[in-house]
């Protein structure tokens, strides 16, 4: 893979992630985007995308990450396309295990909007070439970030902000009433996708409550089942979340 990095294919089920992502990888990096919202998106895609470099979520339904890295390289045109996973699994042991797959490296997530391209770019300039030499020096990126759609972005983040709490405070009290065995799933994954959103977007405090909640109900997932007693702490972590949702407190 020698050249410079022209195409990437992006793989990102949460819509707004996806977006943002897309924005300022093409206005600040220039690159090309072929943007997948799910594993098998991505495989369909594969084959005409042309593409450098694959930048791969971790954590998505039906197929996740790890997955679909896999299946991809069963595909021939993506056999040995370098990849950066993306996921808030930012532990250690969870990077090398990431490597370990072949990654060339791992972004967590939130990430920075803004700096997005250029951590890519340094990723890709570090990656080893076939004779052992450090990649070329990428392309100049864009010093103006493209303030007028971000802005818009957040705009839109921000006005769909209340159907999203909303919609985990519906799944709440399904889950609390016991009257859908799938509310945890659909709630722990509603908190995920907020708890990656959310610092992007300029909620911190927001981000750091759902991922809060989403940890707290984790250990549940397996039994489909909450007990009792940990619905009164579990409401007070909402009703925190709910707060947070309330005012950006950065980017705003």
């Amino acid at each position: 893979m020698a050249g410079d990095l022209k195409r990437i294919l992006y793989v990102e089920d949460e819509a707004d992630i996806q977006t943002i992502a897309v924005t300022v990888l093409e206005s600040i990096g220039g690159f090309g985007i072929i943007a997948c919202s799910s594993g098998m998106q991505a495989l369909q895609a594969a084959p005409g995308a042309d593409a450098d470099l694959i930048l791969l979520d971790v954590m998505m339904p039906q197929m996740d990450g790890p997955s679909t890295l896999k299946a991809l390289r069963q595909i021939p045109q993506t056999a040995a396309t370098p990849v950066i996973f993306m996921t808030a699994k930012v532990q250690a042991s969870e990077i090398a295990q990431f490597k370990a797959l072949g990654a060339l490296d791992v972004i967590p997530k939130p990430f920075d909007p803004v700096t997005l391209s250029e951590q890519i770019n340094e990723i890709w300039r570090r990656r080893p070439q076939a004779n052992g030499q450090p990649g070329p020096t990428p392309q100049t990126l864009s010093t103006q970030p493209p303030e007028d759609e971000l802005q818009a972005l957040f705009k839109r983040y921000a006005a769909d902000l209340p159907a999203s709490i909303a919609k985990i405070g519906a799944l709440w009290e399904q889950l609390a009433a016991g009257s859908d065995p799938t509310a945890l799933e659909s709630l722990h994954r509603a908190l995920h996708s907020l708890a990656g959103s959310g610092e992007i977007f300029g909620y911190v405090q927001l981000g750091e409550r759902a991922k809060a909640m989403e940890l707290a109900l984790e250990p549940y997932l397996k039994n489909s089942a909450v007990p009792a007693a940990m619905l009164e702490p579990l409401r007070s972590m909402l009703e925190r979340l709910k707060q947070a949702a309330e005012i950006p407190d950065s980017r705003a």
